[in-house]
């Protein structure tokens, strides 16, 4: 048995396919309409389930199912709590620790390795006095 089959298989038994045709002189407007999105299975859904949701609310349609997927929703800017605030805090102040502590690591390589090269060229100078 193939991957393929299994897919063949799992296809017939979950899902359904629902398609129609577009002209492309009557419907030139949704013909190009469709084709800039990016997503058209998903701007499909979308439109279904609020229409389906405004029928809901008149009594039009009963939809016992329920999509296992959460709506689509644009993002919000949460509302940060108090104690989220205080949370922040910490975490603000635990980072700043840690950029002043690599501050001063490299503070203080910089003075090794300035350090290092003074030693270096005092050893220079002293090398170059002994062949003269």
């Amino acid at each position: 048995m193939n991957n393929y089959d299994y897919i063949k298989g799992y296809m017939k038994e979950n899902c359904m396919h629902f398609g129609f045709t577009l002209n492309k002189n009557t419907d030139a407007d949704v013909v190009e309409y469709l084709e800039t999105l990016e997503n058209k299975r998903g701007y499909m859904l979308d439109l279904i389930r609020a229409d389906m949701k405004k029928r809901q609310k008149k009594g039009e349609v009963s939809v016992k199912a329920v999509p296992h997927r959460k709506e689509r929703t644009e993002k919000k800017a949460t509302v940060k709590k108090a104690s989220d605030k205080k949370s922040g805090a910490k975490k603000a102040a635990v980072k700043k620790a840690a950029v002043k502590k690599a501050a001063v690591k490299k503070a203080t390589v910089k003075k090794a390795a300035v350090k290092k090269s003074v030693a270096k060229k005092a050893a220079v100078k002293k090398t170059s006095g002994k062949k003269k």
